[in-house]
């Protein structure tokens, strides 16, 4: 690890730091873990590209720390120091990290799949990948233009095409708009039977 700097010694909750496979001894998930605190493990980023060069990047581990309480560099610094990591760094939105994690904002980038993000201590990883109403509203749609173009009547059938094909649907599926789906569903049904639909 790099010597200490001083003028990153603002005190937080929550810190990033990356750990190299080359440098980290092999047990340096469980040196974390014996800290007793809530973090958060990246899949291993091993197809990172260099924009400028194009060059694969060296293989890398990105973590999130999230204390109980503000620490200051020095005492992340020191925590750190066994697994012989990159300097941490304040970390300014979790959220934004975990996410970061799998790439799930960079389209342009390798995408790692959130499900190999990995929490220790007890961390949620999956209370910082909810998606935005905006994102969701947006797959709520492509739901209903899938449903329109195949003219599926039964909320049964989204599911099941849901569960089979499309995971971030069955997601949205199983955590919300359920009443709203159901209720398009009988509404089609109703036209269906009352001729209205095939009129239109």
């Amino acid at each position: 690890m790099a010597v200490k700097n001083s003028s990153s010694d603002g005190r937080t909750r929550t810190w990033v730091a990356v750990v190299y496979p080359d440098s980290a001894p092999d047990n340096w998930r469980e040196l974390l873990d014996e800290n007793h605190i809530e973090w958060a493990e990246s899949p291993l980023h091993d197809r990172d590209v260099d924009s400028g060069t194009g060059e694969v990047k060296k293989a890398h581990w990105h973590i999130a720390l999230s204390f109980d309480g503000k620490k200051s560099y020095e005492q992340v610094f020191d925590l750190l120091a066994p697994l012989k990591c990159a300097i941490p760094q304040r970390c300014h939105s979790l959220r934004g990290a975990i996410r970061y994690m799998a790439h799930l904002d960079n389209p342009e980038k390798f995408q790692y799949g959130s499900e190999n993000i990995i929490g220790h201590g007890g961390f949620d990883v999956q209370s910082y990948l909810k998606r935005s109403t905006s994102e969701a509203t947006a797959l709520v749609r492509e739901m209903l233009e899938w449903v329109r173009a195949n003219d599926i009547c039964e909320y049964s059938k989204l599911v099941n095409y849901a569960m089979d094909e499309k995971p971030d649907w069955f997601d949205v599926l199983a955590n919300g708009y359920t009443v709203m789906l159901s209720s398009y569903f009988r509404s089609v049904r109703g036209a269906d039977s009352s001729g209205e639909r095939k009129r239109s």
